[in-house]
């Protein structure tokens, strides 16, 4: 087992968490204790199509769909016409649904999404980037920070967009170098009921732990570690422990197959054998001439089944040790595969 102790900074670098998120609605995947006056949110979007009504995608509230000071910082959906533009809503300058509408996306497609809100020059900056492009940009003169925010993907307000995200990177106190807790699972959720949404990869473990389940699908907080195939993930508040799965090996952030046949002395160490390896595990043979027998090797007496192998009429059979030997009677010789 691997086990890194993270620091303040050791988080801020980590919090990028490139595994995909199905979008469904109702689906609160997360719970911010507390969203600074400074926040980044980014992460990457795939539609899959485009119809007429509001979809969501994700949305940061303090409790409801709209009409108070922090119900959308900021809420996400593409746009009722179903053109494909992104809606994005924050509260800003007073008002609680400052809107803007993107240019169309393109269905199919993973594009980037931005929104940010930084100190700057004594005032905040509030920015939209789509794509690494700036789209809308605004002084907010009444910033406010907000405790116990919601983050689903989607909402259960709207129907939810047919589609992924992934790459969600959620951050405090951008400019003043201090990063606050970012996201928790809200207690008493046990994804582990539930691993289609969640630990949905091959040999994956799944662990439910104090109310807590910290998944390795990166959905939130602790859980934007262990996004690897072949992975168990294992939180314990202070310390996050790396494991892979038995036949696994831990090789620069992902889990790689074990070569147990690369260690005969290990495996498959008996004379005469040979060794198979698989996914996550391996399996011994006998090499031609011999048989597996209670963890080792024996001569087949191929002598014993003449039928198959001394079959001439006058012939003999020697055994030897792998093999044997085919030998004519006495006064018979062999000729053509026959005793003459």
């Amino acid at each position: 087992m691997w086990k890194k102790e993270l620091t303040i900074w050791d988080l801020l670098e980590s919090l990028l968490c490139n595994s995909t998120i199905l979008l469904v609605k109702g689906k609160l995947i997360g719970q911010i204790p507390k969203l600074d006056k400074e926040f980044l949110v980014s992460f990457d979007v795939f539609p899959n199509k485009f119809v007429a009504g509001w979809h969501s995608v994700i949305h940061f509230t303090i409790g409801s769909n709209w009409g108070n000071y922090g119900d959308r910082v900021p809420g996400i959906w593409f746009h009722e016409n179903g053109s494909g533009g992104l809606y994005i809503s924050a509260p800003i300058n007073g008002n609680h649904d400052l809107s803007f509408t993107t240019n169309p996306m393109q269905t199919n497609h993973w594009s980037n999404v931005k929104v940010s809100q930084i100190s700057k020059n004594s005032g905040y900056v509030y920015t939209i980037i789509i794509n690494g492009e700036v789209v809308f940009t605004c002084e907010n003169n009444n910033v406010q920070s907000f405790n116990s925010v919601l983050v689903y993907a989607s909402d259960d307000w709207h129907d939810a967009q047919d589609g992924l995200i992934r790459n969600l990177f959620i951050s405090n106190g951008i400019s003043s170098n201090v990063l606050h807790p970012i996201v928790v699972l809200p207690a008493n959720i046990d994804e582990c009921a539930n691993l289609i949404n969640y630990c949905d990869w091959a040999n994956i473990d799944c662990v439910n732990t104090n109310g807590y389940y910290f998944t390795c699908k990166c959905v939130a907080y602790y859980s934007m570690y262990c996004n690897w195939e072949n992975s168990a993930c294992f939180n314990t508040k202070q310390t996050i422990y790396f494991t892979c799965k038995s036949g696994w090996r831990l090789k620069n952030n992902s889990c790689v197959d074990i070569n147990e046949c690369a260690n005969l002395t290990e495996y498959c160490n008996w004379a005469n054998s040979g060794c198979v390896n698989t996914n996550g595990s391996y399996y011994c043979t006998c090499k031609p001439g011999w048989r597996l027998n209670n963890n080792s090797c024996v001569d087949v007496n191929e002598c014993n089944e003449l039928a198959k192998y001394c079959d001439l009429t006058n012939s003999d059979c020697r055994n030897t040790n792998g093999s044997y030997i085919c030998t004519c009677k006495s006064g018979w010789v062999l000729e053509n595969n026959s005793c003459v």
